[in-house]
């Protein structure tokens, strides 16, 4: 049976990542989270994103779709960490790794998005968290997130290396 709860919070969803993609692909500057970047956005396309990822995290609780939940709040970190809610974005990402105690792919997924997010603040952390996801990709055959470990690896190591003047 449809639920009509949940195609609207992942249409809402959809509508949300689609907007921060987009505005990602035409911001001018840099594209990470870093505390040097937090002003990306045009204030009418933030706020639209904002109230997207609201409806769709709303709805993904009031669905009861539980597993699904965890996706949303990691887009919804990704956004705020990119217009520097901080806090928030720990939040979602704490409660999206709370929701995914029993589910490894979703864990490898918050350690993946808590790399890349925060790695500026806390390098040790992140290097931590990557070789955690490694971890978990190996041993769950969870593949489709190698290039992202990759890339993550990569990001981070870059930071390290200007942090230490190379």
């Amino acid at each position: 049976p449809a639920d009509p709860i949940l195609d609207i919070a992942l249409d809402r969803l959809t509508l949300a990542r689609a907007g921060l993609y987009r505005a990602l692909l035409t911001a001018e500057g840099c594209h990470q989270a870093s505390p040097h970047c937090t002003d990306r956005f045009p204030e009418k396309i933030r706020q639209t994103i904002a109230e997207h990822l609201a409806a769709a995290v709303d709805g993904l609780r009031k669905s009861g779709q539980m597993d699904i939940l965890p996706s949303g709040l990691l887009t919804r970190s990704w956004f705020r960490a990119l217009t520097g809610d901080q806090a928030g974005a720990r939040a979602d990402l704490d409660e999206a790794w709370d929701l995914a105690r029993d589910a490894p792919l979703h864990q490898t997924d918050v350690l993946l998005t808590r790399a890349r997010l925060f790695h500026h603040q806390d390098p040790t952390r992140a290097r931590t968290a990557l070789a955690r996801a490694r971890t978990l990709i190996h041993k769950h055959g969870y593949h489709r997130r190698d290039q992202e470990l990759t890339d993550a690896e990569a990001v981070i190591g870059a930071a390290q290396t200007q942090r230490q003047g190379g």
